[in-house]
């Protein structure tokens, strides 16, 4: 891993300061002579990765932080009520892909204002619209969400999750990325 950029007054002194839960940046003030704090990566505690573990959506202005998506639960309620939320959560209904006796397709629910899951586990396809992107999904039972790649959310383009979500924030504000979950229909009740 690397970090690097270019301070907008080329004769600033900086320390990037690098650990395993945090990065941060100080600045040298030649008034004080005392190196000052500038920045610290991560600013909130959503910011940390997987702080909610899979399929948990964090979110600052919630109590607690974290909270399961809709269709999920805690993977161990102990371990939730104490506010330790890294096991994440689990689906409470399995999916109907998952089970050949159920007739019945699955659906995706929406979600707005998200900072979209760890995408170590997606496939990206440039050049297809959002509606071709729900049925290629739909159809490949390891799916587990999609969004369309412009982060604008206007252009063509699509990412496929495979897999757990895990990393998922909710935004307060405007800001922030639709994505499109898979859940299995009685979760919704259709």
């Amino acid at each position: 891993m690397f970090y690097s950029f270019t301070p907008m007054d080329p004769s600033a002194f900086v320390i990037i300061e690098i650990n395993q839960d945090m990065f941060s940046t100080y600045r040298w003030n030649d008034k004080s002579r005392e190196w000052e704090l500038y920045e610290i990566t991560p600013s909130d505690t959503c910011d940390m990765y997987g702080v909610c573990g899979p399929y948990g959506n964090c979110s600052l202005s919630h109590s607690p932080l974290c909270q399961c998506l809709p269709g999920f639960i805690p993977k161990s309620t102990r371990q939730w009520a104490k506010n330790n939320w890294s096991q994440g959560c689990v689906r409470n209904i399995s999916l109907s892909c998952n089970n050949p006796q159920v007739n019945v397709e699955d659906v995706f629910l929406k979600f707005t204002g998200l900072k979209v899951p760890d995408t170590t586990n997606t496939l990206l396809y440039e050049n297809i619209d959002l509606e071709l992107c729900r049925t290629m999904c739909l159809n490949n039972c390891s799916c587990t969400a999609y969004t369309n790649s412009d982060i604008s959310g206007r252009g063509s383009g699509c990412v496929m999750w495979f897999g757990d979500l895990i990393d998922i924030k909710h935004f307060d504000t405007s800001s922030g990325q639709d994505l499109y979950i898979r859940i299995a229909r009685e979760v919704i009740g259709k």
